[in-house]
């Protein structure tokens, strides 16, 4: 208590103002929860495309297998018609005749060439 002649001094008390303080708070936590759950979804479509990517690396390394497999067969069969087609053809060559002076037509010409090729004498 202020004597008697002495001035008195006024204190003031100011409220400050919490309801700004309160609104920062309320942000800040929002940001916060938003960016965690921003990063653990992220996070779970980042796992999930990793194992597709995955998935799809074996499938490639299947089908690739599978591919070379069906390129041998095609080579195997590729030969295999090639020695069959080479041992037709010195068969046909060795077959005997239609007509003498005439060779028979193999089965690879075209219909208008064997009209042609057949024999003048018999009109066959």
């Amino acid at each position: 208590m202020p004597e008697m002649g002495e001035p008195v001094s006024e204190v003031h008390i100011e409220r400050e103002n919490n309801t700004g303080k309160w609104l920062l708070l309320a942000l800040a936590i929002i940001y916060v929860a938003g960016s965690l759950f921003l990063t653990l979804s992220l996070r779970a479509h980042l796992d999930r495309l990793s194992k597709d990517y995955a998935v799809s690396k074996v499938e490639i390394a299947e089908l690739t297998r599978r591919i070379q497999s069906a390129e041998a067969n095609d080579e195997t069969l590729a030969h295999q018609v090639g020695i069959t087609g080479r041992g037709s053809a010195n068969r046909r060559t060795a077959e005997t005749t239609d007509h003498p002076g005439q060779r028979r037509s193999g089965w690879r010409e075209n219909r208008s060439r064997r009209s042609q090729n057949r024999c003048r004498r018999c009109q066959v």
